[in-house]
């Protein structure tokens, strides 16, 4: 993996997890708290009312007052089903919602009592699902801004990465492979007082050094090459002179 490779996939992983993570929780924390004031606070209202409403019908055996006082509350679109019993557990009335179960399903019961008489029970369901599929539409907004805050937030970290860090070392990189090519003439000069700055001051003082050591290597070539001439002078002119 290249270091391109691995900035690119440290910054993403920086930044995309951290992000899912955060929306994850909030949005199951925003979706709980619209769940509690759009459907089980309400729940627990109708179930109030009703219970206190229907107490007179049930104690009167009138199911036509307690079956208007039932689709009253069905026509809340979240209300599934409202059942009314008497005291012994005996249907008094019970409607069911014609656009079915959908979601998660909050239940609420209640003792109905007439004059601190029991007369009967009441329970309500009511379906998360409306306001789950509103909860969703309204946090894909949410969701595009965060994949856009993302998609910025990395473009600049790549950008930073790329400009001050992978360019740089790409250069020492070239920098690098010209000396070892023995291309010692032209220096390495930076301005930059960074770390890469530093480490292109050291390949420049490593150039200096080794182009000194092959000045030093040639002098003494050169004088090694002056020495075995001469010898050869002075063996040629002693084979003369015999």
């Amino acid at each position: 993996m290249t270091l391109r490779q691995t900035l690119f996939l440290g910054a993403g992983l920086g930044i995309l997890l951290p992000a899912l993570v955060l929306a994850y929780f909030q949005i199951l924390s925003r979706f709980d708290s619209e769940v509690d004031l759009r459907v089980r606070a309400p729940l627990q209202q109708y179930a109030d009312v009703l219970a206190r409403g229907v107490a007179i019908a049930i104690w009167n055996v009138d199911t036509a007052v307690a079956t208007e006082l039932v689709e009253a509350v069905l026509r809340n679109p979240d209300v599934v089903q409202v059942t009314v019993t008497n005291e012994f557990r005996e249907v008094f009335v019970r409607r069911d919602a014609a656009n079915g179960r959908e979601g998660s399903i909050l239940t609420e019961t209640r003792d109905v009592y007439y004059n601190q008489t029991p007369v009967g029970f009441l329970t309500i369901e009511m379906s998360t699902g409306r306001v789950q599929r509103q909860f969703l539409r309204a946090q894909m907004w949410l969701l595009v801004a965060l994949a856009a805050q993302v998609v910025i937030s990395f473009s600049l970290i790549w950008l930073l990465f790329d400009r001050r860090l992978v360019r740089p070392l790409l250069r020492l990189q070239d920098d690098a492979r010209r000396l070892a090519s023995g291309d010692m003439a032209q220096a390495v000069q930076w301005d930059r007082a960074d770390e890469v700055g530093a480490l292109a001051q050291g390949l420049d003082t490593m150039r200096v050094k080794i182009s000194g050591l092959l000045a030093e290597r040639e002098r003494k070539n050169l004088e090694l090459e002056c020495e075995l001439s001469e010898r050869r002078r002075v063996e040629e002119a002693l084979g003369l002179s015999q």
